[in-house]
């Protein structure tokens, strides 16, 4: 009840002569007053719900069914009370609704089809094309800066920044991609698995180490980062794809020189909270700090000088590892993340 009538209001609209003699017989008219009021309250109350009754979220029970069939949403019967709503799923329907045709309504509706990670990615904004003064692309260049690796890295990844030339095949073919009105959806299917403390196989190279305990290359995944903002799309940080050597070695050397100035590094792959892994040598209660890992190429299995600061080299490409020359180590052990295709096992 909202307060708006009650009893004593209405009692007091009543000329005062009235109210005298009332109270010299007893009370029967504020008895009736009194019932009067109740029977309004009742009815303000069923007012105020007819309004809370357009909208899914505040809406009665029974109204669900309705809204759903006025926006189109099929299978939905009557709630009865004790039985699963239906109301998130209307709810979430009516949200697609009002982002009909955005980059980000595509990208969590094959997220919420597939159950897996997904990205959008509209390809007319990866054209090479003269640019509207009212609308400046800034890093869409003509010819892609050759010295910037990490952007090279990604040509032809869902995460790709480099413009293209128009292609005029049909994408429905798997042939064109860049062209004005296609969008490209990419779906992650090995999902991220974490261990903890597994202890990496010596390679048989001086100071090398497998981190797959099968004495195999195994490429480590990513710690995906949940998206917080409904306009969002996707980010390299936010899916369970393999890790690159790039993004890691740029973050710890930028970590390092904060570090060095004094400062607080920014946090992304190396975060306190959620790191995509952790390192520990000889047993070790505590594990290595981020800066005193060096992400590397190990495809030769080098090692780095003695008297290096960093503690263990660490390349993800391959789940190799090497601690620096004349080191003493003799076990590493790592938590990290591998991927698969889905839960395996019993419990």
């Amino acid at each position: 009840m909202s307060g708006y009538i009650n009893a004593d209001r209405l009692f007091d609209l009543l000329p005062a002569v009235y109210r005298i003699r009332d109270e010299e017989q007893g009370g029967p008219l504020k008895a009736l007053v009194t019932a009067l009021a109740e029977q309004l309250a009742g009815m303000e109350l069923d007012i105020e719900q007819l309004g809370e009754n357009w909208f899914i979220e505040t809406c009665q029970e029974w109204v669900v069914p309705y809204i759903g069939e006025l926006v189109g949403v099929k299978g939905l019967h009557a709630g009865v009370e004790g039985i699963f709503s239906q109301r998130a799923y209307v709810a979430n329907t009516i949200r697609y609704r009002r982002r009909k045709g955005t980059a980000p309504m595509l990208e969590q509706l094959s997220r919420d089809i597939t159950g897996w990670p997904a990205r959008a990615v509209e390809f007319f904004q990866l054209l090479e094309t003269t640019q509207h003064i009212n609308h400046l692309r800034i890093e869409n260049h003509r010819t892609p800066d050759l010295r910037d690796t990490n952007r090279l890295e990604l040509l032809d990844t869902p995460f790709d920044t480099i413009a293209h030339t128009g292609d005029v095949r049909s994408i429905e073919k798997g042939r064109g991609k860049h062209n004005i009105p296609n969008i490209g959806l990419f779906l992650w299917r090995l999902r991220s698995y974490g261990v903890s403390r597994v202890r990496a196989v010596a390679s048989g190279e001086p100071g090398g180490f497998f981190l797959n305990p099968l004495g195999v290359d195994m490429p480590l995944f990513n710690k995906p980062h949940t998206e917080t903002e409904i306009s969002h799309l996707a980010e390299e940080i936010n899916v369970p794809g393999k890790l690159r050597r790039r993004p890691l070695y740029d973050e710890l050397e930028g970590r390092r020189e904060t570090l060095a100035d004094g400062g607080t590094p920014e946090e992304l792959y190396f975060d306190e909270d959620r790191p995509v892994f952790r390192f520990y040598l000889d047993d070790e209660e505590d594990y290595l700090a981020p800066e005193e890992i060096m992400i590397c190429d190990l495809s030769d299995w080098h090692r780095l000088p003695a008297g290096s600061s960093m503690r263990v080299a660490i390349d993800p490409v391959l789940g190799r590892a090497t601690v620096p020359e004349a080191s003493t180590t003799t076990t590493l052990e790592g938590d990290y993340q591998y991927g698969f295709s889905s839960d395996l096992g019993g419990g």
